[in-house]
């Protein structure tokens, strides 16, 4: 999953850029697929998730990447997530 939020600055003044923070979620699959489990072996073959515009093949089975190990919005849910902040520039 991924968000972006705006960081307002109170010292920000008409010369100053704005600035994002932009969070990338992972869902934590080691949580419902153990190491060394066959959920684990499959979908190690697999691989990885492909998105496409007209569906996807999951790395998981669907009932697992689309209800427990789906990152909904305004849901919780096991992740990690890492924050970025970036100028418009890309620093």
């Amino acid at each position: 999953g991924l968000s972006v939020e705006v960081i307002k600055d109170d010292q920000e003044g008409e010369g100053e850029e704005r600035r994002y923070r932009y969070w990338i979620h992972i869902a934590d699959a080691d949580r419902w697929a153990p190491r060394n489990s066959d959920l684990f072996a499959a979908a190690r073959r697999r691989g990885c998730s492909i998105y496409l515009p007209d569906g996807a093949l999951s790395m998981m089975p669907t009932r697992i990447s689309t209800q427990v190990m789906s990152l909904n919005a305004n849901t919780d849910a096991c992740a990690l997530s890492l924050g970025v902040e970036l100028a418009m520039d890309g620093s």
